[in-house]
């Protein structure tokens, strides 16, 4: 039955996402009545998340902004959808990309890059940014539960020529290329919540979080210099991508004081237009004793 359901699901998607983006994005506006006001998929996660990360906006802005991103979410998964009927060149016409070639600048000096960006804006286009650039692009991500929909986001992710990579097989591949001399540019979404191995705790948004160490540890351990990639919504369906060298000797550093420039990065990317960070994301749905307790 699951599988008859995925398949279904998929068949609505397929014929949905062959509309254009003007008739998708008043599809999406319905859909935001029906999430935020009927539903209320994650509301009460999203509202207090924002009052945590911003104690000095009143309630009434706090509301406001919660729509806005509702507003911005659903615009986020029609846009994700497309990609199934979406050409690279489509793409092109829609998001911009600012200095690809401090990536390429890299290639030319045979290294390989550390990428490291959060869940902002619409990051599943600047996936695009692999047909931008020399090096061969990998993406770590974490499997889904369901193996019909994980196939399907490996799928469409594979369409921009980016290698999808199992967190835990990481290394392994990373030894492959360097075996090879293959330059790679690896990215990490590195807001998500880590493993429960070892995280790194940290302020961010008011609130003491974990964060992965694996980017860290990775740059450090093959000298790979790392590059925070920001990703700007211009306007409704037009993104900018714009590259900012973080460490270019990250071997010279601590693992701690990599993930707090990275983290402070985030957090100062947020703050320009919060309304497009994942806040339903349950970042915060873990505390250090939880996780102390847990793994002892």
């Amino acid at each position: 039955m699951k599988n008859v359901g995925f398949y279904i699901s998929y068949a609505i998607i397929w014929i949905l996402t062959l509309l254009p983006f003007k008739a998708l994005y008043i599809f999406s506006d319905f859909a935001f009545l029906i999430v935020y006001y009927v539903i209320g998929y994650r509301k009460k996660v999203v509202i207090d998340n924002l009052r945590h990360a911003f104690p000095e906006k009143s309630e009434q802005e706090i509301l406001v902004l919660s729509k806005k991103f509702f507003h911005h979410f659903c615009d986020f998964l029609i846009e994700f959808a497309k990609i199934i009927h979406l050409s690279s060149g489509q793409i092109d016409k829609r998001v911009t990309y600012v200095n690809p070639e401090l990536l390429n600048d890299y290639y030319n000096q045979n290294k390989s890059v550390v990428l490291v960006l959060p869940h902002y804006a619409n990051w599943e286009w600047a996936a695009n940014c692999a047909n931008k650039i020399k090096l061969k692009s990998i993406a770590i991500y974490k499997p889904l539960r369901n193996k019909k929909f994980d196939h399907l986001i490996l799928s469409l992710r594979k369409k921009w020529n980016m290698q999808a990579v199992p967190m835990n097989d990481v290394i392994r591949v990373i030894l492959s290329h360097e075996k090879e001399k293959i330059r790679i540019v690896t990215s990490y979404l590195v807001d998500q919540t880590p493993p429960r191995r070892y995280p790194f705790w940290i302020n961010f948004f008011n609130r003491e979080t974990p964060f992965y160490t694996g980017p860290a540890k990775i740059a450090k351990k093959f000298a790979q210099p790392i590059v925070y990639m920001k990703v700007t919504k211009i306007k409704r369906g037009y993104y900018q991508v714009e590259f900012y060298p973080l460490f270019d000797e990250p071997e010279r550093y601590t693992e701690e004081e990599i993930i707090d420039r990275i983290v402070r990065e985030i957090e100062n990317h947020v703050r320009e237009k919060p309304e497009y960070w994942l806040w339903s994301h349950r970042r915060w749905k873990h505390t250090k004793e939880n996780y102390t307790s847990t793994n002892n």
